[in-house]
């Protein structure tokens, strides 16, 4: 069934107050929030079903928890739904994305092992995908076995999740449309709001922006939908230089601005493998940030150079006539929620000073412990470790072992690791549908952080997830390493893809995944080399454009041969012009 994302119309389904076999014997489980990681879990849930189902398994059947699903909007979807103020009271209360958005991943690494793009759209597609194709494509896969959505209780906000020691039970506090309060409670907690909860505006920019009294536009990348076509013609300047910036420099580039300024602290985002951009109106601000606002007959943003750029010398600029302003600045995850013995971060962490070292736990390595060689060991040699070591990386918490709480193993956490969030949250979700059926016996507490331990230990091996964990190597990199040596940056950027790749190989293996990246011996599947092949196109794509092309060509507009579907086989097609000048339709 192919639905739409305006036929999805939440007010139709409420969770069934009936269900098959015993619900007394079986567990509960809240599931908060019902974007891509709610519904897959509702979905691998339901193709477990489904599978006791054709076996007669009549045990397992009886054991299948009670499942309660909230969320605050009318519909399903997080942050892939568009803004919907009239379905939230006359304002949106969560990030959503903006209606004309497409995919900076391809598509052939979020296509799903059990429902296929030939399944959905009934022909190859285009390697990447407008938002709201793969939102309908998501909600169709996800409610292929089942209406799952007869788990979820729409527009009902969830005001507290706590934890009741003696009961040995979780407290869900939530409130209706009709500002009914309900306290609920259950054997096991699945938080699945995602870390793209609250737009993040850095504070040190926003303050500047106020002292120097800016009176242009100011929006979140989140919010393009506000200013949409007020673009044509405009100076326009991005703060923030990775994904949200690549795409909206793009999408303003297609609605007619003048010119697009970018700021680059530190250089490490995406936007800098770029070797051009469409009739050059794309100028990438490397090694600064924003110092002021100049009052004249049009208002002048001031940059700075960085930590790195005062270095070299690099980052102060003028930008005249500015009217638009846009944090590219990503998102902080929203688990005001969540007592603080629930929470998967910690507490403290500081998501605005990105050069903050300041950590509430830390942890080193033996005296004599040596980096392996790597790209980058000509240029820093060996660099002694800090003293205490950040205890988080792109992939591991502190508090958390895998997707569970170390400290209350019925609270468990679906949220996005990599830069392919679908394939990671599926792949996850399996994960978490293990667990809440006991087919996981998890380790002490003891071995849970000294697995941890291990994998923070090769995650120093990487220079990438180094650079999060060790604050001297952070510095080293930042003071010694020139970026503007043009293979060195894009040799880098693939070794953090091989990285990435390689710890989602490690969570297929820990889910039983039925599409694994890794076989018994240890290598990549065909599934695996697809994976890393496609992730390498993806970044050779931003810098293998011909001067012939510059004019015109994106990333979007890269050669699809050399790409496969990981599933069918079946190789994405061109697109029916440049992608500069079509829409989402």
């Amino acid at each position: 069934m192919k639905l739409k994302e305006e036929d999805v119309d939440a007010s139709l389904t409420s969770p069934s107050s009936e269900s098959s076999g015993d619900v007394s014997s079986c567990p509960t489980v809240a599931v908060i929030g019902c974007g891509p990681a709610g519904m897959f879990f509702l979905h691998a849930m339901a193709a477990r079903r489904k599978q006791f189902e054709e076996a007669n398994d009549t045990k397992s059947l009886k054991k299948m928890p009670n499942v309660t699903c909230y969320e605050m909007s009318s519909s399903p979807g997080g942050v892939w739904r568009t803004a919907d103020p009239s379905n939230e009271g006359g304002k949106a209360r969560n990030t959503n994305m903006y209606q004309a958005l497409w995919t900076n991943a391809n598509s052939g690494n979020i296509e799903f092992f059990d429902y296929t793009f030939l399944d959905h759209f009934g022909k190859p597609m285009p390697l990447f995908l407008p938002r709201k194709h793969v939102l309908e494509y998501m909600i169709a896969r996800a409610t292929q076995h089942e209406d799952i959505f007869q788990h979820v209780k729409f527009n009902t906000t969830v005001k507290s999740v706590t934890y009741d020691k003696d009961m040995k039970k979780f407290v869900v506090v939530n409130v209706d449309a009709n500002e009914e309060e309900t306290t609920d409670y259950f054997d096991k907690c699945l938080w699945a709001s995602g870390i793209n909860g609250k737009p993040n505006f850095v504070k040190s920019v926003n303050n500047k922006l106020k002292e120097g009294k800016y009176e242009g536009t100011v929006v979140h990348s989140s919010q393009m939908d506000k200013i949409g076509a007020d673009v044509k013609g405009k100076r326009i300047l991005m703060i923030g230089d990775n994904y949200s910036a690549e795409d909206l420099a793009l999408q303003c580039i297609k609605l007619g601005a003048e010119r697009i300024f970018v700021t680059s602290r530190q250089c490490f985002g995406i936007v800098n493998g770029h070797v051009s951009w469409p009739e050059d109106r794309v100028e990438i601000l490397r090694y600064s940030t924003v110092d002021g606002v100049k009052k004249g007959s049009g208002t002048t943003i001031l940059t700075k150079g960085s930590h790195a750029g005062r270095k070299k010398g690099l980052g102060k600029h003028e930008i005249e006539d500015v009217a638009i302003i846009i944090f590219c600045t990503g998102y902080k995850p929203n688990i005001d929620i969540l007592d603080r013995s629930l929470k998967p971060f910690l507490e403290g962490d500081d998501y605005d000073d990105w050069d903050s070292d300041e950590d509430e736990y830390g942890w080193e390595v033996d005296a004599d412990w040596r980096m392996k060689p790597n790209l980058l060991t000509p240029y820093l040699g060996h660099v002694e470790p800090s003293d205490e070591l950040e205890p988080n990386s792109d992939f591991v918490q502190e508090s958390m072992y895998k997707r569970v709480n170390i400290e209350n193993t019925n609270m468990l956490y679906l949220f996005e690791n990599s830069i392919y969030p679908l394939l990671d949250i599926d792949i996850a979700s399996h994960y978490c549908v293990r667990l809440v059926l006991n087919e996981i016996k998890l380790p002490t507490k003891e071995e849970m952080h000294e697995e941890n331990r291990l994998q923070l230990l090769n995650a120093m091996d990487a220079p990438s997830q180094r650079f999060e964990i060790d604050s001297e190597y952070r510095k080293a990199v930042i003071e010694r390493i020139d970026w503007d040596e043009f293979e060195l940056e894009h040799e880098l950027t693939l070794s953090w893809q091989t990285y990435g790749v390689e710890c989602l190989a490690m969570s297929t293996d820990d889910a039983n995944y039925p599409l694994p990246f890794r076989g018994e011996n240890g290598e990549f599947t065909e599934a695996g080399k697809k994976m890393m092949q496609h992730c390498l196109l993806d970044v050779q794509s931003r810098w293998d454009i011909p001067k012939e092309d510059a004019s015109w060509r994106t990333f979007r507009d890269t050669d699809t041969t050399k790409y496969t579907s990981m599933i069918t086989g079946t190789k994405p097609i061109s697109l029916k012009g440049r992608w500069i000048d079509i829409d989402e339709d």
